[in-house]
């Protein structure tokens, strides 16, 4: 019903001096509204729609309010309902639609998405037929049919609107509106009611708008002492690697930033605990390519992780999934010599007690386990660390924990390679290998 209220927004306001120049009172009504539209360049406006449907003995009702405020030249409306608030401008004649975060802070949010219809517009209208009523110098109604209030091209907008309710040819609507229009002198107050049979159904409309000429605080987007982007698949933000990356979840959990990067492994570090958000690099081009993503649970470490490896230098996707709460984000490299996906330090053939050296906060050790397929390998240490090994979902790493109490591992294929990390300070981590073969 919201597309229904915003295809019947501001109906008289903004419609060129043509609106209403035939019929009795026709030429008085279209001054009225010349001269209230002239006034004033800003304006704040209530628009409320109640749409009912009788199908035999039942009735469904349905109600939407949108508040907000439209400034005529150059084009700006900021409006609000029960999904969010929303600012629509035009960049160089371009139409642009923003979803915004609008916080009792000095730094707001948005989201650009894809709406290509202006929410104000200017709607021609048709009274050659229409019958004009003055109640008063500052009330009037209009009845007729529907087409002899508009125009066929925002006839089109309606039909194309209801046709969603009710599927059928545009002429079988038979709609008879009336308009009741009323001033003060800063208000406007409209309000269309009609109704509609289409097989046995009914529907009983109402749409209300109350129009105030005052002053209001454009907010521009672009600004960046007053906004910041949270981008979108199909409009994503341009990032430096070397730069941290702001993310707000509390607008919208999701978030696509467009990223150089040259060969190599690369992987998140965060201002907040990871949790059970998800962060991974895609390539832009088609098709979309995942790389295996490798150390991705909060059980392992809470700030770092999402190790990936590059093949190719080009432009990615940094997806950052990460619901209600903000955080600063960094991409960093990780050098061969602390992970080495491919290549073992050690490589383990027997039983035995082996050490693994951590000399930084965020080393690896990549293990060559060469022992015959089947053969059950345990792993144990006095300290905590964790063996990390592929899964069987190409694109992730599982992991097991290894204590006194050890875990154990089955050699799957020859020449398996695992990796050992622990997220304690650097230190000389013992580990002991038990094998039972097959």
């Amino acid at each position: 019903m919201k597309k229904l209220m915003l295809v019947l927004a501001f109906i008289f306001i903004m419609s060129g001096c043509s609106a209403i120049s035939l019929g009795l009172y026709g030429k008085e009504l279209d001054e009225k509204i010349q001269a209230f539209e002239s006034a004033v360049n800003q304006y704040s406006f209530t628009m409320s729609g109640m749409a009912e449907v009788s199908f035999n003995t039942l009735k469904f009702t349905e109600e939407e309010t949108i508040t907000g405020e439209y400034q005529r030249d150059p084009y700006y409306v900021r409006y609000e309902d029960k999904t969010g608030n929303f600012i629509q401008t035009k960049i160089d004649g371009e139409l642009h639609t923003y979803q915004v975060s609008l916080s009792s802070h000095e730094k707001h949010f948005y989201v650009e998405i894809d709406q290509t219809d202006d929410v104000v517009g200017e709607i021609e209208i048709k009274t050659k037929s229409l019958v004009i009523t003055k109640k008063n110098n500052k009330h009037y109604v209009l009845k007729g049919e529907l087409e002899n209030f508009f125009s066929d091209k925002d006839l089109d907008r309606i039909y194309d609107t209801l046709v969603q309710l009710y599927p059928t040819k545009k002429g079988d609507y038979r709609i008879h509106p009336t308009m009741d229009i009323r001033f003060s002198d800063t208000e406007m107050r409209y309000e269309l009611t009609f109704e509609f049979t289409f097989e046995n159904k009914t529907l009983h409309y109402r749409f209300e708008s109350l129009l105030t000429q005052t002053t209001i605080d454009v907010l521009d987007v672009k600004d960046t002492n007053r906004f910041f982007p949270l981008p979108s698949f199909d409009f994503p933000v341009m990032i430096d690697a070397l730069s941290p990356i702001y993310h707000n979840g509390y607008i919208s959990k999701n978030g696509y930033y467009k990223v150089y990067l040259e060969p190599g492994n690369y992987y998140i570090e965060s201002s907040k605990p990871l949790g059970n958000s998800r962060i991974k690099l895609v390539s832009m081009s088609l098709p979309h390519n995942y790389y295996p993503t490798f150390l991705t649970s909060s059980d392992i470490t809470d700030y770092i992780g999402f190790i990936q490896t590059i093949p190719t230098a080009g432009y990615y996707y940094l997806y950052v999934d990460f619901e209600f709460s903000d955080l600063t984000i960094e991409i960093k490299t990780l050098d061969e010599d602390r992970l080495n996906l491919e290549t073992p330090e050690l490589i383990i053939n027997s039983p035995s007690t082996y050490t693994f050296e951590r000399t930084t906060t965020f080393d690896f050790m990549t293990i060559q386990l060469d022992f015959p397929i089947g053969s059950e390998i345990t792993l144990s240490s006095p300290y905590s660390i964790y063996v990390i090994y592929p899964s069987s979902n190409p694109l992730y790493y599982d992991f097991h924990k290894v204590d006194f109490q050890g875990t154990t591992l089955t050699q799957t294929k020859s020449s398996m390679i695992v990796y050992l990390y622990a997220s304690d300070m650097p230190f000389d981590y013992p580990f002991d290998i038990v094998v039972t073969t097959p």
